[in-house]
């Protein structure tokens, strides 16, 4: 009696997961919509709150996303990444990740400071929005 009564929880919880429900889509929280480089500053944002976490916890993080999309994602604004501005700190982003990868030790620390005092700058000069969240990256 005990295998039926488990066998039938089982199947009842396997068919109460599968059931389709009527939930709208869930909307974007990005009031911008969801351009490729709104997207991709997500991932690097995460990408680098690990890194943070690492460093605390005296490790390394490697990233795993490439930091050459940063030229070629599509941003929210129409030309936005076109100015020599935004090239210049997307030139600055990748010499910056280049040195955290073949940093170690304490120089971890200051090559992660400069990133995040890069995002900085930037978001300064061409789109301030993301600067409060920006803020909790810094050790």
């Amino acid at each position: 009696m005990n295998k039926l009564v488990f066998f039938a929880l089982i199947a009842f919880a396997f068919l109460w997961a599968c059931q389709q429900t009527d939930k709208a889509p869930q909307k974007s929280l990005n009031p911008n919509g969801d351009s490729e480089l709104a997207l991709l500053m997500r991932t690097m944002y995460e990408e680098t709150m690990e890194m943070k976490k690492a460093l605390k916890e005296g490790e390394k993080y490697d990233h795993s996303f490439e930091t050459e999309a940063i030229f070629t994602a599509t941003p929210t604004e129409e030309g936005k990444n076109a100015s020599t501005t935004y090239k210049a700190f997307a030139q600055n982003y990748q010499h910056v990740m280049e040195q955290y990868a073949e940093a170690s030790g304490k120089d971890l620390k200051g090559s992660y400071e400069q990133i995040v005092g890069n995002c900085q700058s930037c978001h300064q000069a061409i789109c301030p929005g993301p600067l409060r969240r920006i803020r909790h990256l810094e050790l």
